[in-house]
């Protein structure tokens, strides 16, 4: 679930508002450091911080109540060759953290007005323009089944448990 303060639930409910999307990448150098981009004209400061313009979106990201791990795809530009040198330098960015928050242009003063959702660089590939990063949850880039237990009705095949529930 989501958590998000009443005012963000304000703005995201007028007729017209401008939505921000900022991008973290979270110790993309394995030394702490951080890369942060907003999908915006300008730069913009939230919270501290300050995330530099840059041509980068997202598709939407997906929710859903049948238990399946979403991906979303996190698509930035590739003209400079910025990005690329970083996929050369520290292992395609594999297994990194990054956040999308959304907040909006007239929301930047309160630092608790936004949405987060937090993924993990699974799968990479660029080109010429593009870098495309494919981004799971973290269980699902450590090929972690959940629940690691099961829950059957019998101990054992064939012999009837009175309606116990047994854990293995």
């Amino acid at each position: 679930m989501r958590n998000v303060n009443q005012n963000f639930i304000q703005e995201k409910n007028k007729q017209e508002n401008r939505p921000i999307f900022l991008y973290t990448i979270f110790d993309y150098d394995s030394n702490g450091g951080n890369l942060y981009f907003c999908a915006y004209d300008t730069n913009i400061e939230f919270d501290g911080i300050e995330y530099l313009k840059f041509s980068i979106r997202h598709e939407l990201i997906p929710e859903n109540t049948q238990g399946q791990i979403d991906k979303v795809n996190i698509t930035l530009s590739n003209v400079s060759r910025l990005i690329r040198s970083y996929l050369g330098q520290y292992d395609a960015l594999r297994g990194k953290k990054i956040s999308i928050k959304t907040v909006f242009a007239d929301q930047l003063d309160d630092s608790s007005a936004f949405m987060e959702d937090t993924y993990f660089i699974d799968e990479v590939s660029s080109d010429q323009t593009d870098v495309v990063f494919s981004a799971s949850s973290k269980f699902d880039i450590l090929d972690v089944t959940l629940p690691r237990r099961t829950f059957t009705r019998q101990q054992f095949p064939g012999i009837p448990t009175k309606g116990r529930i047994y854990v293995g």
